[in-house]
């Protein structure tokens, strides 16, 4: 698994391969920009387990990046609808002042 393909920087990693009669487990650690990610796998091969570990971690290396580009979609943008005012229309923006217009 090339991990610089979905992180820049690795912090830590440990990985412990263990055998207890016939089982073989592969447990993986791994920390990155803030994030942990572990796995732990056994089957009856080595190399099974290291390698579904290797797929679990994967899985869940995308699962967080689509979480993270999810989150950085824009909201669509409102249209914005010209509303043209019909020639009949009277113009009470430019009202003459009067001293009389106001009762007092």
């Amino acid at each position: 698994m090339t991990l610089k393909k979905y992180f820049d920087k690795v912090i830590d990693a440990h990985v412990i391969l263990s055998v207890e009669k016939y089982r073989h487990i592969a447990e993986i650690t791994l920390m990155v920009s803030g994030l942990t990610l572990a796995s732990k796998e056994e089957s009856e091969n080595m190399r099974l387990s290291i390698d579904r570990a290797v797929s679990k971690l994967e899985r869940q290396v995308k699962r967080y990046k689509a979480k993270l580009t999810n989150h950085k979609i824009k909201k669509p943008q409102p249209e914005v609808v010209a509303v043209e005012e019909p020639e009949d229309f009277p113009d009470f923006t430019e009202r003459e002042e009067d001293e009389n217009s106001w009762p007092g």
